[in-house]
């Protein structure tokens, strides 16, 4: 569980970036983040991966809704699926250019 009375934001190296990344082989049972400003959280470390994460609850508030203009034309995503094998019971967002992307890799 993470637990924090401020912001998280991903200052080291953009906002592209996600704030939390969980592991292939990793579960939770609450994440609530609030006021990121950026990207979310990735589940999985990369598309054509088994991940195999478990989530009991998300919840994320205040997502930036920013595509880049140039370049990768990367998104601010509120959750971020690389690979394969999720088991998530509930998502709330509250923002986000998407609310969920998933790159399974197939």
């Amino acid at each position: 569980m993470l637990d924090s009375v401020s912001m998280i934001v991903n200052l080291l190296s953009d906002r592209y970036a996600p704030a939390v990344t969980f592991m292939p082989y990793s579960s939770g049972k609450r994440l609530y983040l609030e006021a990121m400003f950026g990207t979310g959280i990735q589940l999985g470390t990369a598309a054509g991966t088994q991940a195999d994460v478990h989530m009991q609850q998300l919840v994320l508030w205040h997502v930036g809704k920013l595509v880049e203009t140039t370049g990768l034309l990367r998104s601010q995503d509120a959750v971020a699926l690389l690979g394969y094998g999720f088991l998530i019971d509930l998502v709330w967002c509250k923002g986000g250019a998407r609310g969920m992307y998933h790159n399974a890799g197939f």
